[in-house]
């Protein structure tokens, strides 16, 4: 009996003990901070006595570009170039910069960065030693050089699409500026820009009537021609072709657009998270320029995580990239890199007090795979017109649960649901009569990859898709 006795004592000593260390650690696990690093805006070189509106705008993460073993956290209007190695800052503008465009030359002992303005005439260029800034005649919108990653990597010339509407040549070495060719009058939309096989893609984001689209630059010829038309906000390239997001239906949808070689298009619709419904427009929708290996990239678009690649990686190229949603986050991401290990993370930013700070998050790699997704939606169809037995964009479902479409036509038809597993082989899901101008609610679940409509008759119809995690 003592035996038992002093067996309970002990068992009862380390019970006590467990809950009293653990009281002690609560408040420290409660407290801990979200994120890493809360970067402050700095505002030291502000003329606040000019009352100038721009004055006021904080300053948000436009980039965050691995360099030199360091990762630089880029910001954008009145802020700087932070560096996460010194965990400080590395440049503070003295001027209004807004960048939405960069480029990494290697050449023969470059190895520099050119970061353009969008919306003042400065190109910023980093050798890892100084910052030197460019003049330019007018804002850098836009900078590429004209090959791909792969390509040719010495390659130094680069070009900018101008905010006068012009193509600019920039010599790498020299800074020497020449204006080209004549686009648009009017590049204030579209962001990023790619290049191929010696010839340059800028895209556009005014609505088609207006020259949206993605335009091609043969430096050899000094000719510009249109290769695509839509409303494209974003043009990045990743293994095995090019990435555009297109926004259309006035705002209502957002396209992934994915080509190999600027000539054949394919087209995704990418549902985003109900939070948006009530509405965004391009500053919802982010490429986030983050490779987790070869030919994988991530794409953030209206609260939703994308990854857009080849699964698995080999053999290239495939018929067309992977997508998969992997998780929603509320707060708008900017970019993503690795960093010593980690997976940094930009967010937007947040106010603390009176004061505005960008945030930068390290998580696990693994962090990516263990958040789920939020509720979602996509319009197929807005009061559109529709050609009788015309499939519609495919949308990306796979991850969602279960699905509920919301129909209706203005004539009698049978609607067909088509579905796919692997983006390629097409069957018929179901056919359901419709009724002229009643709506039609249809729920299913089935675990598929993509879905698309098709319709019998012409008509003019609206389609909406509700999407459960």
């Amino acid at each position: 009996m003592k035996k038992y006795k002093l067996l309970l004592t002990i068992l009862l000593g380390l019970i006590l003990g467990f809950i009293i260390g653990q009281t002690i650690h609560l408040p420290r696990q409660q407290t801990r901070t979200t994120y890493d690093h809360w970067i402050y805006s700095p505002d030291q070189q502000r003329d606040w006595d000019l009352n100038d509106w721009r004055v006021f705008i904080p300053a948000p993460i436009r980039f965050l570009i691995p360099y030199r073993g360091d990762l630089l956290v880029v910001t954008g209007i009145y802020g700087g170039i932070y560096s996460l190695n010194k965990g400080d800052w590395s440049l503070k503008y003295d001027r209004w910069f807004d960048p939405w465009s960069y480029v990494y030359v290697a050449g023969r002992g470059l190895n520099k960065l050119f970061i353009a303005g969008f919306d003042s005439p400065y190109i910023l260029v980093y050798d890892g030693d100084k910052f030197t800034w460019i003049k330019t005649p007018t804002e850098p919108v836009k900078i590429t050089r004209c090959y791909g990653w792969a390509e040719n990597t010495l390659h130094e010339d680069l070009y900018f699409f101008g905010g006068d509407g012009y193509v600019y040549y920039l010599n790498s070495r020299t800074f020497a500026i020449e204006r080209r060719a004549h686009i648009l009058s009017h590049p204030w939309v579209g962001f990023g820009a790619v290049g191929k096989g010696g010839k340059c893609y800028f895209p556009e984001g005014h609505p088609p009537d207006q020259g949206g689209g993605i335009y091609e630059y043969d430096p050899s010829t000094n000719i510009v021609k249109k290769v695509y038309s839509g409303q494209i906000l974003s043009l990045m390239e990743f293994g095995g072709g090019y990435l555009a997001l297109e926004q259309s239906l006035g705002g209502r949808q957002v396209r992934l657009i994915w080509t190999p070689d600027f000539n054949t298009f394919k087209t995704f619709l990418l549902p985003g998270s109900t939070s948006f419904m009530k509405g965004v427009s391009e500053f919802g929708i982010t490429p986030i320029r983050f490779h987790i290996y070869d030919g994988i990239v991530l794409l953030y678009s209206r609260g939703i995580v994308y990854s857009v690649g080849y699964f698995p990686a080999y053999p290239v190229p495939w018929t067309q990239p992977s997508i998969s949603p992997l998780f929603g986050s509320p707060l708008q991401i900017t970019d993503v890199a690795f960093y010593k290990g980690r997976i940094a993370i930009a967010f937007a930013g947040a106010y603390a007090g009176d004061r505005f700070y960008t945030i930068v998050s390290l998580e696990s790699p693994s962090i990516l795979f263990k958040h789920s997704l939020p509720p979602a939606y996509a319009i197929i169809w807005y009061n559109e017109s529709v050609i009788a037995n015309t499939s519609s964009i495919p949308v990306v479902i796979g991850g969602w649960n279960e699905m509920t479409l919301l129909f209706t036509s203005d004539v009698n038809g049978n609607l067909t649901i088509e579905v796919t597993l692997d983006g390629e082989t097409w069957y018929p899901y179901d056919t359901i009569n419709v009724i002229a101008n009643k709506p039609l609610h249809y729920t299913f679940t089935s675990p598929v990859y993509q879905v698309r409509l098709n319709f019998s008759v012409s008509a003019t119809v609206t389609a909406i898709m509700y999407l459960q995690p």
